[in-house]
């Protein structure tokens, strides 16, 4: 597998590092969020240069109206889609996204599933881990572990 014209297993300390920065985005099974920091600022962490991304991410996720508030000011859905779009605000090729509808109510949980499919459907690739049959259910590959 390549990273652009990279091998991974080439790199390598702050190489691998920076590789895996710009190729592989993260979204926590808890919202991962910092409380102190609004929705916004949250985003922005992972793409500071590029306000266009962030609004973007923002966009795609739902939470252009809501980007001024603390998480403690969003339900755990919102916060769960400030972690999406902090992962899809960085560029990355890859979304590695775990357990993204545990913990919300089937409605939150199928507005999270809404998004990771349409991100697939835009042409970027999601590897999630979860225990959600109607997660597994919208999957185009399943490898189930035991």
């Amino acid at each position: 597998m390549l990273w652009g014209e990279v091998e991974p297993a080439s790199l390598r300390g702050r190489d691998l590092a920076a590789a895996r920065r710009a190729n592989v985005g993260y979204v926590f099974q808890g919202d991962g969020l910092i409380h102190s920091l609004t929705a916004r600022e949250n985003v922005e962490i992972a793409n500071r240069s590029d306000r266009i991304a962030v609004d973007d991410a923002l966009t795609r996720v739902g939470l252009t109206t809501r980007a001024s508030h603390y998480p403690s000011q969003l339900s755990g859905g919102e916060q769960q889609r400030v972690g999406i779009a902090r992962a899809l605000a960085s560029g990355a090729r890859v979304l590695v996204v775990d357990e993204p509808t545990a913990n919300l109510d089937r409605r939150r949980a199928d507005e999270i599933i809404a998004i990771l499919t349409q991100v697939v459907a835009d042409g970027q690739s999601v590897l999630v881990a979860s225990h959600d049959p109607h997660l597994v259910d919208a999957a185009t590959e399943v490898v189930e572990l035991s």
